[in-house]
């Protein structure tokens, strides 16, 4: 990982420098650019726009760990208040929902977020909705027949269980799309790297893969315009729509991510 990274992911966590960005005029602009809003309204809004389009979405409940059953159930009732919402669109097909097991209280334990997560699917059946579970973790899920998404994520691990060099990071990628296309049940490759995309495309014309068969994902706010030329070409393209007034964390990685961003910001402290 580059020393920017690093720096970037190390000074976040410290409660000062939150509170800093959480307060200044100045990260409103690029905190507005990554997240949607703070309220379901707010994500429906762009998702609702994207599908006028032909992007389809995926809303994500911003937050992870909860501290506590009440805190889990009342991200519960948020999921379930989402999938209600999408099934009254007019472009419900479009919309689809990420959630994440910690926010369903796995630190409260395994059956509690097995029966909170088990409520979300209940409901999405309803309105057909599919629903997708983000990990943080390995999962040998090509077996199953799972929906597969492949990202690559801004944290920082330690060697043993990441590759913390771009290069190797980048190989493994390409290895994991290849495998998931020919093998995978449609997968989503999550990626705005258009060096790998090409990768990705040119396997696919090669191996007579159907352009129907899997989904490019990129994130709410970055390259609008290589999600609306993969559309052009015919590809299925869907945008991950993070919302919520928990967004501090997420907003920081993507920081990490382009440390571009993070130095505009400190120009604009020095600005007369």
């Amino acid at each position: 990982m580059s020393l920017g990274r690093t720096f970037i992911l190390k000074t976040s966590a410290l409660k000062p420098v939150e509170s800093l960005v959480r307060k200044s005029f100045l990260f409103r602009p690029v905190v507005k650019r990554f997240i949607a809003g703070d309220t379901l309204e707010d994500a429906m809004k762009a998702a609702e726009e994207l599908a006028k389009v032909g992007l389809m979405s995926s809303l994500d409940y911003l937050g992870e760990n909860t501290a506590s059953k009440e805190e889990a159930l009342s991200a519960i009732h948020k999921y379930k208040e989402m999938l209600t919402r999408i099934g009254k669109s007019e472009f419900a097909a479009k919309i689809n929902i990420s959630i994440k097991l910690t926010q369903c209280g796995l630190d409260q334990g395994l059956e509690f977020a097995e029966g909170n997560y088990r409520e979300v699917l209940r409901i999405a059946a309803e309105s057909d909705t599919f629903v997708r579970v983000d990990m943080e973790a390995s999962r040998k899920m090509i077996a199953l027949g799972a929906r597969v998404r492949e990202v690559k994520w801004a944290y920082l691990e330690p060697a043993a269980v990441a590759f913390p060099e771009k290069g190797l990071v980048d190989q493994k990628f390409v290895e994991m799309a290849k495998l998931l296309l020919k093998e995978g049940n449609y997968p989503a490759i999550a990626t705005h790297d258009e060096n790998i995309i090409n990768v990705v495309k040119t396997f696919a014309q090669e191996q007579s893969i159907n352009k129907a068969r899997f989904e490019f994902q990129m994130l709410y706010g970055i390259r609008r315009d290589l999600q609306d030329s993969l559309l052009a070409e015919g590809y299925n393209v869907r945008v991950y729509i993070p919302f919520g007034d928990q967004w501090y964390p997420y907003f920081t990685r993507r920081l990490a991510e382009r440390p571009a961003n993070f130095l505009f910001i400190l120009k604009s402290f020095f600005k007369g």
